[in-house]
């Protein structure tokens, strides 16, 4: 039996969130008509999305509700082109987008399906090069010392 989502309540989660961007643009004085068609174009491409899912008569099915995250990944990434700071102001959305899906899907890895976009989304706003973002475990060579310019080696035994 498929998951009964409302589209009214998706539309609304979306459009609070737009609302929460088209307000960091004013609270950073970069609200301009270039900010107003970017966020407006991913509304319309949201829009359009959307009926494809309504007349494929898909728009109940769990999996549809990855629209919204997807769609907010998008807007940040529209502001990000034309009000920096801004976009830069609503990166804590991505948080909720990934309680999001931790709320409305299965109990399986749907979340990293949105990693790869969140995770570029990141790098993007703040500016990372890749190199700077990477990731690194911890190993035996790489210890506290070596980490403060020390000889290499570190005391694992001291707090």
């Amino acid at each position: 039996m498929p998951y009964r989502c409302g589209i009214a309540e998706g539309c609304i989660r979306f459009g609070g969130c737009f609302v929460v961007l088209a307000v960091a643009t004013g609270v950073t004085d970069e609200s301009s008509r270039d900010a107003c068609l970017a966020l407006l174009a991913v509304v319309a491409a949201t829009a359009l999305v959307t009926a494809v899912l309504v007349v494929t008569q898909q728009i109940h099915q769990r999996w549809s509700l990855m629209v919204w995250p997807f769609s907010l990944c998008a807007g940040i990434f529209a502001l990000d082109r034309v009000a920096h700071q801004a976009a830069g102001l609503v990166m804590g959305l991505v948080v909720l987008s990934f309680l999001f899906i931790g709320l409305s899907q299965p109990p399986r890895p749907a979340g990293f399906w949105f990693l790869p976009p969140a995770a570029l989304l990141f790098l993007q706003v703040q500016d990372l090069d890749p190199k700077m973002a990477r990731c690194a475990a911890p190993d035996r060579r790489c210890g506290v010392d070596h980490l403060r310019g020390g000889a290499g080696q570190a005391d694992h035994g001291a707090a």
